[in-house]
């Protein structure tokens, strides 16, 4: 009896230092709570951290689930891909800030930190992309009528015009008869007039491009068919005319380059659309009435 009174007092003594020791482990040290803020401190909540993991106190692995969710909802891409990268970090965080880091947890650490790169490098591109651009009139003019019905960005629109040369013209030919065309013209401001021997053929007003057949025959080496030299064909401003020029070669290497693929396609549509809308007006005489609303999926 006595050995078993003790035996049981023993265990009974062992059980409560050890219910003891698992409080003590839980419970919060007294320096915690001397530290100013409390739990709300950067280092009471690194060390509870680094000793709980962030998985059992702030429930962190639920984050990224959550974040695709929520991603996979969204319509919009700049959205979307920021939500995606709040669910990378966190996953960062989660494998990271472990007591102890498994191999496994390794490898998640380096296939997270890489898609985390690469959405950020995506959503600093988007914000560059979207802020605002500072046009002067007649740059507005010509955005708002001929390239934002045509799905330019801002800043697509700006990279283009860049390329191109501001020109006037006053009564004057800006395509001489017999002329080979190596420029693209977009007429921003007045009027010109389309002569083939003299007599009228078309009216080119803002909006309008004038050799736009040259460019879509320029093959990607800058080289053009030899055009006819007797061509009787002429362009005469009729007055005052403002209009951009681009170089075909200068065009040619912006265009062909793979990150200008859909300023590219986005310029092939609207010129496409041009030429449409001349043929209409030429050989219908329509005088515009039945322009074409829409070219290769793209709204005009």
């Amino acid at each position: 009896r006595r050995l078993g009174g003790g035996g049981s007092g023993g265990s009974s003594g062992n059980s409560t230092k050890t219910i003891k020791s698992i409080k003590g482990k839980d419970a919060v040290d007294p320096w915690w709570e001397r530290l100013p803020g409390g739990w709300m401190n950067p280092i009471c909540c690194w060390w509870r951290v680094k000793q709980k993991g962030p998985y059992t106190r702030y429930y962190i692995n639920h984050v990224n689930h959550l974040s695709k969710i929520v991603a996979f909802s969204m319509k919009e891409v700049l959205p979307l891909q920021m939500v995606a990268f709040v669910g990378q970090v966190s996953v960062l965080l989660d494998k990271g800030l472990r007591p102890k880091i498994t191999n496994e947890n390794w490898w998640s650490i380096r296939y997270y930190a890489i898609f985390a790169f690469i959405n950020l490098r995506r959503i600093l591109g988007i914000l560059h992309e979207q802020r605002p651009v500072a046009f002067n009139k007649e740059e507005l003019e010509l955005y708002e009528l001929l390239f934002k019905p045509n799905q330019f960005s801002p800043r697509q629109f700006n990279t283009l015009k860049d390329l191109g040369e501001w020109r006037l013209a006053n009564n004057t030919n800006i395509v001489e008869p017999g002329q080979q065309i190596r420029e693209l013209l977009v007429v921003v401001s007045g009027q010109c007039e389309v002569t083939v021997g003299g007599q009228r053929a078309n009216i080119i007003r803002p909006g309008d491009f004038v050799g736009e057949l040259e460019f879509l025959s320029v093959d990607k080496g800058g080289r053009q068919p030899e055009s006819e030299s007797d061509s009787e064909m002429a362009v005469v401003a009729k007055g005052v005319v403002r209009y951009l020029v681009w170089s075909f070669e200068v065009l040619d290497n912006f265009l062909y380059v793979p990150r200008n693929k859909q300023i590219a396609l986005k310029l092939e549509a609207v010129i496409a659309k041009d030429i449409a809308n001349k043929l209409l007006e030429t050989e219908i005489k329509t005088g515009g009435t039945n322009r074409v609303d829409e070219v290769d999926g793209f709204q005009l």
